[in-house]
């Protein structure tokens, strides 16, 4: 995960609120670089995306995906997580590449 500090997550969460429409605790790809510009980052996709893959590989586990949601308040596992997982996961390997987190973000 990017070296946030203690401040900016609370920041983010805080804000995340007013990006979250419909309360369901969770906000659209496409919404998701207006919340980071709002919190002062012009972060890309690729750049946030690699920010997520914590092992450097080019893609996203599982665990790194939920790492990601839980940067947004979103504790997501079991059947949840694997939800997220196939919603992302277009070709089906298990693991989510730039191309597919771009699709999700509406890139």
């Amino acid at each position: 995960m990017a070296n946030f500090t203690a401040e900016q997550l609370a920041k983010f969460r805080e804000n995340f609120s007013l990006f979250d429409k419909d309360g369901n605790g969770s906000i659209a790809g496409a919404e998701l670089g207006p919340l980071m510009e709002s919190l002062g980052h012009s972060t890309s996709a690729r750049q946030f995306f690699q920010a997520l893959d914590k092992n450097g590989d080019g893609y996203l586990s599982a665990e790194e995906l939920s790492s990601a949601l839980q940067l947004f308040g979103q504790n997501v596992s079991g059947d949840d997580l694997a939800r997220y997982m196939a919603k992302a996961d277009k070709n089906g390997d298990g693991k989510v590449n730039y191309e597919e987190f771009a699709i999700l973000m509406g890139k």
